[in-house]
């Protein structure tokens, strides 16, 4: 590798951490309970899955698995709501795992409720299928 190829990666590094050292995150406000704000209607349908006639899931924002079984919800054009139980705080956060433990007392993600009851814990494919009746 040449010497200007070695400086301009390094010059690339630099600017790219000095950047990114400039932004910050936004702050999350949050209300008494561990509610951020912002989500409150996913606070209440966490705590009812599927009573609003939606598929509920529940998910972690670093979860891969989580991430498949979104995306192959909206590849089928499935609406549904999708409620990352990691953004939650305090006693949202415990009420929301309460409530996700009725439907999958192992606790894992993701969890899809389905109006009606069903359950579909991990990505799996067959099961989501056949809980949501989707044929293609």
């Amino acid at each position: 590798m040449s010497l200007y190829v070695l400086i301009g990666v390094a010059a690339a590094a630099v600017l790219f951490f000095a950047i990114r050292a400039g932004q910050k995150k936004p702050k999350i406000v949050y209300s008494d309970d561990g509610i951020p704000e912002g989500m409150e209607e996913d606070y209440k349908a966490a705590l009812a899955p599927g009573e609003d006639g939606i598929p509920l899931m529940y998910d972690l924002t670093t979860c891969r698995h989580c991430v498949h079984m979104h995306e192959f919800l909206d590849r089928h054009g499935i609406r549904h709501h999708q409620i990352y139980v990691d953004k939650f705080q305090n006693g949202a956060r415990s009420a929301v795992l309460a409530e996700m433990k009725k439907h999958n007392p192992r606790g894992s993600f993701p969890t899809l409720v389905v109006p009606g009851g069903k359950t579909v814990v991990g990505y799996r494919e067959a099961q989501i299928r056949e809980a949501l009746n989707i044929t293609d």
